[in-house]
Parts: C-alpha cells; sequence; structure tokens
C-alpha cells in the first residue's frame, strides 16, 4: 500500500501539467500568409489625334509663282487622326499647278526631329501637292519636320531665268523660261521627240501661257531656237 501512494501521487501531478485541450480536438496550425498578385491595369490611352510642325524651304530654282496663291508657305501644323487604328493621310499646303516633266516639283529633303516615327510619301514622284501619313504606331510628341521642294532638271540663270534641259533615248530638249514667266523657249537637240509637244502644252497651260495653234510643232527642226510669248500674239518666227 505504502508503494502504491508515491505512485498516485506522480500520476496526478503528471495530469496536472497536462495542456487544458479536450479529448478529440484537433492541435490548431498556425495561420501562413498567401501572397495577394496585384494586377496593375494600362491606363494608357491609345493616340488618335496628333499634331505635327512642318516647316518648308525652296530651292532657289524655283519661281515662288509656280505656287499656287497661298499656298507657298514657311511653315503649318498639320493635324494626324488615326481611324479603326490606321493614321490618314494629310496633303500637305504648299501646291503647284500641273507644270508636267518640265519644271516638276520633288521633295529634295526631308527630315525629322525624332526618326522613331516615319512619313510614307511619293518622295521620286513629280508632285503638284504632297500626300504624307505616318507609319508608326504612335507620333512622338512634339514632332516637326523640314520638308524642301526643288526642281532637279533647272538651273537658275541670270535676271532669275531657268535654264533646263531633259535628256530622252535619242536627243535632248533644252528650254528657259525668264524671270517674268512670260518668255518659254527651247531648242531640240538630235531627233525630234513628239512628246515634247505635250510637255511644252502642258508646262504653258499651267503657267497661264494662251494655248499655242494645234500646228505649231510641224515644222520643229533641231537645232532651231523657238521662242513662245505668254500672250496669244506672242508666237514669234521659227
Amino acid at each position: 500500500m505504502k508503494k502504491l501512494i508515491p505512485l498516485l501521487f506522480l500520476a496526478l501531478l503528471l495530469m496536472a501539467c497536462a495542456p487544458d485541450s479536450a479529448p478529440g480536438t484537433p492541435t490548431e496550425i498556425p495561420a501562413t500568409e498567401v501572397p495577394v498578385e496585384v494586377v496593375v491595369e494600362n491606363t494608357t490611352t491609345p493616340q488618335t489625334e496628333v499634331m505635327v510642325f512642318f516647316r518648308y524651304s525652296y530651292t532657289n530654282v524655283i519661281p515662288r509663282s509656280f505656287f499656287l496663291q497661298g499656298t507657298d508657305v514657311e511653315r503649318e501644323t498639320v493635324t494626324f487622326h488615326k481611324v479603326a487604328g490606321n493614321w490618314q493621310s494629310k496633303d500637305l499646303k504648299p501646291q503647284t499647278a500641273e507644270l508636267g516633266p518640265l519644271f516638276g516639283l520633288y521633295v529634295t529633303k526631308f527630315e525629322y526631329s525624332n526618326p522613331d516615327c516615319l512619313f510614307k510619301g511619293d518622295y521620286n514622284e513629280i508632285i503638284t501637292q504632297f500626300e504624307v501619313v505616318p507609319t508608326c504606331e504612335t507620333i512622338p510628341s512634339e514632332l516637326s519636320v523640314e520638308v524642301e521642294f526643288g526642281i532637279e532638271n533647272c538651273e537658275r540663270a541670270s535676271f532669275g531665268s531657268l535654264v533646263c534641259q531633259i535628256e530622252t533615248e535619242n536627243g535632248s530638249l533644252r528650254y528657259a523660261l525668264n524671270g517674268k514667266i512670260d518668255k518659254f523657249q527651247f531648242i531640240v537637240d538630235g531627233m525630234y521627240n513628239f512628246v515634247y509637244e505635250d510637255w511644252i502644252r502642258m508646262a504653258l497651260a499651267g503657267l497661264g501661257f494662251d494655248p499655242l495653234p494645234e500646228n505649231y510643232f510641224d515644222d520643229i527642226m533641231p537645232g532651231q531656237n523657238n521662242v513662245i510669248l505668254k500672250s496669244s500674239q506672242g508666237v514669234e518666227g521659227q
């Protein structure tokens, strides 16, 4: 009996030190933090309209009278719009009369302040008005463009006159226009090309010359100097 008393005391002591939990209750597991994924939406508004500053220069071979009245500007701001995800083309303001190959206007320089956005246009074609369209998705802000216009086949001579020449397969056409734009001269070198007549008539019509007689070119000879004045009475002897 004396041996049982210490054992009983030990059992009671162990029960007193045991955790106070109900039988069958699962042990509580500390909670762990689950990372929360944060989604940031793109709030940038797609570009649908932008203004581009254009500055124009003209080579000295272009008489400013070649341009339609008020279109030979030095600068302009052009607003481009995007429709259905595509930029729409715009005509730049400088515009000439239809002068054909004899006095064909070309874009001789097209430079950007920011090369990240280029413009598409007929840079190698004779133009009366230059149409451009952006090729980039987003146009840089404050973009400016330098455009120079010129005539490839002419040079400026004394008293403001233009001296020009166009080469063809079997000869060439030399011609000149005085500074007052009221006297045109031409000489055929080599074989006569019948396309010369169309070119000359187109140029003179665009410059405001009165129409030439239908048979004017019938007797044109190589090496012959031909002079045409602007008035209807201005066809000089051949």
